[in-house]
């Protein structure tokens, strides 16, 4: 079997957002958060998956190509995205970290330190 090298490793790293809110308004947080299915069409998205922890603790974990993609979608159509979630939450946490989306996407614990009741209506796959 061939051994990975460097390169491989390199491929496989893609930059992962991880995004801690406590929320104030839940139902309307849900309703924002739905709303950021556009994402699918902003070039570098890789997809996203999200859920609640801890009572009104939401998590939510995004995929980059890279952080030049996920900078120009920030100086784009994230504040028009965000928008609709003002209001829902009290705090916000965002962290940015690089790694293989492979070890994380399937379980968010390897992520958030919790379990996270997934909400199947916060995923938002790439477009194809």
């Amino acid at each position: 079997m061939p051994v990975a090298d460097s390169t491989d490793r390199y491929r496989r790293s893609v930059l992962i957002k991880w995004i801690r809110c406590r929320v104030t308004d839940p139902a309307a947080f849900d309703r924002g958060q739905r709303g950021w299915g556009a994402l699918a069409d902003v070039p570098g998205f890789l997809g996203q998956r999200g859920g609640w922890g801890e009572p009104g603790i939401a998590h939510v974990v995004a995929f980059w190509r890279s952080a030049a993609d996920h900078a120009a979608f920030l100086a784009g159509s994230h504040d028009a995205l965000a928008a609709a979630q003002q209001g829902s939450y009290a705090e916000i946490d965002v962290r940015l970290f690089e790694g293989d989306p492979a070890l994380v996407a399937g379980d968010l614990r390897r992520v958030v330190g919790e379990v996270v009741a997934l909400e199947p209506s916060w995923t938002v796959p790439p477009a194809v």
